[in-house]
């Protein structure tokens, strides 16, 4: 038995819609490839048409709209202005901010990443700008907050709209 449109099948095969079995067939043999030429693929295609960034690298996909955002993220990374990084869970937003933080003016600075869902609402104000020794019961010393912690450099807040609007900066 044979792959149908080899020409070697049991039974005729009928064209559907227009489409021919062996026009299907080699759509399919372009778009897939065989083991041996994924081997030989551009592990990162996105980057190919930017200039070789290693901040970049982490970052793989081949969507036109990645391309935007990585052309805009090389754009906006020398600027010393906020950016504001939204997106699905999962689609790396947390990458994007590391490269706008190697790519941007300070990249030698700390990149400090909060994950500002799991802060409580009753400490999320210490954890983000500190405390002194005793503001509140159990303050035993003084401790640098967030903002302070990344001084120099990049404060990258997660899931910031998980915070009270009281407490977003």
């Amino acid at each position: 038995m044979g792959f149908p449109g080899s020409g070697s099948e049991p039974f005729p095969f009928r064209s559907v819609s227009g489409f021919s079995v062996s026009s299907v067939v080699g759509l399919a043999k372009q778009l897939f490839r065989t083991p041996s030429e994924m081997l030989n693929m551009d592990p990162n295609p996105a980057a190919s048409y930017l200039p070789d960034l290693p901040a970049l690298r982490a970052i793989v996909g081949r969507a036109p709209a990645l391309r935007r955002v990585l052309e805009q993220t090389v754009r906006v990374a020398h600027t010393r202005l906020p950016v504001l990084v939204t997106g699905e869970s999962g689609t790396g937003k947390e990458l994007l901010a590391r490269a706008l933080h190697e790519l941007g003016p300070l990249p030698d600075g700390p990149c400090v990443t909060v994950n500002c869902g799991a802060l409580s609402r009753e400490l999320a104000e210490s954890e983000l700008f500190g405390h002194e020794r005793g503001a509140f019961t159990g303050a035993g010393g003084r401790r640098l907050g967030w903002f302070e912690e990344a001084s120099g450099g990049t404060l990258v807040l997660d899931e910031i709209g998980e915070l009270p609007l009281d407490l977003q900066p």
